[in-house]
């Protein structure tokens, strides 16, 4: 997997639907298409490839209360009301896991996205099957097209990321190493993972009182640095003065009290 083949599944997928890219700026697609026929679909496919079947993964549902991870193989519905399941679907199809909007997976030691950088009017569908094949289409939503019409689809990008944790383009959308603990055992053991948009670093004191127990769960790589003045900052690279290192994003903190912890 590379982002150039990633790329040539989309052009692919693009020439199949007869959808034509209007321009592209910053990895992000605008992509139209012209209405020949009175009738149209009521979706296209905009990107049809395939991964390893054991690719870890991590997609979100319609609604706020429904993610997913884990592997294409076998997806683990983490959220509260996954969308796509009984009592919120009462036909699911068992062929392959719904997500929408994006989409990020972990392989070859890198990590991808796909994308809808934009929701004006249509839906992003993503459909992933348990041998590794991704196909997504853009749901109309029952939009009634004139023969002439030109298409505007919602834009689309396709992200590269690498053992940095971070995706690629994007340096502040982080994807921290979570430690096992007592509480992320099982994020850990599922091959679950965490996309933070902007995060802060949590600093551990060197002192404070016997009774606590302090345990970082969330940590960066090591070559993770902090801005130095972000409000005047002119660039996202790393500049003199910014603090690199490893940092915590996350900690446990716990105490010990009577015998019992809290």
């Amino acid at each position: 997997m590379s982002l150039d083949s990633l790329l040539e599944c989309f052009k692919s997928s693009l020439k199949a639907s007869a959808i034509s890219v209007l321009s592209c700026k910053n990895n992000e697609y605008k992509l139209v298409k012209l209405i020949t026929t009175q009738e149209s679909l009521p979706s296209y496919t905009i990107f049809e490839g395939k991964v390893d079947s054991l690719t870890p993964f991590y997609a979100e549902g319609y609604q706020m209360l429904s993610q997913t991870c884990g592997t294409f193989l076998n997806p683990i519905s983490i959220g509260r009301c996954p969308d796509d399941e009984p009592p919120y679907c009462q036909n699911p199809n068992p062929n392959f896991k719904n997500c929408y909007n994006y989409c990020l997976f972990f392989e070859d030691n890198k990590w991808y996205l796909l994308g809808f950088t934009s929701s004006n009017h249509y839906i992003g569908v993503f459909y992933l099957y348990p041998n590794g094949k991704i196909k997504i289409d853009m749901d109309l939503a029952c939009a009634k097209l004139k023969v002439g019409e030109l298409l505007e689809f919602e834009s689309f990008t396709i992200l590269e990321g690498d053992s940095k944790h971070y995706i690629m383009q994007v340096p502040y959308y982080l994807v921290p190493t979570i430690n096992s603990t007592e509480i992320t055992s099982e994020m850990v053991s599922d091959n679950r993972y965490v996309l933070m948009p902007v995060a802060q670093s949590v600093k551990i004191l060197d002192e404070y009182r016997d009774s606590l127990i302090i345990e970082p769960i969330l940590t960066t790589s090591e070559s993770a640095y902090i801005k130095a003045d972000v409000e005047n900052m002119t660039t996202f690279e790393k500049e003199d003065g910014d603090q690199e290192g490893q940092f915590h994003l996350g900690v446990c903190i716990s105490e010990q009290i009577n015998d019992e912890k809290s």
